[in-house]
């Protein structure tokens, strides 16, 4: 995952950061969105 700076940047847009993530930590990193964000995995998946 790569964030990017805001588009009045004074250099041509680049990735500012990058994220990686094993499986484990992917795993953590949805568990805390969904606790902090209810509801945001479709019913599907559930």
């Amino acid at each position: 995952m790569s964030t990017f700076g805001s588009d009045d940047r004074a250099r041509d847009r680049k990735s500012s950061q990058s994220l990686q993530l094993n499986v484990d930590q992917a795993r953590e990193l949805v568990a805390i969105i969904e606790r902090t964000f209810p509801g945001t995995r479709p019913a599907s998946t559930r």
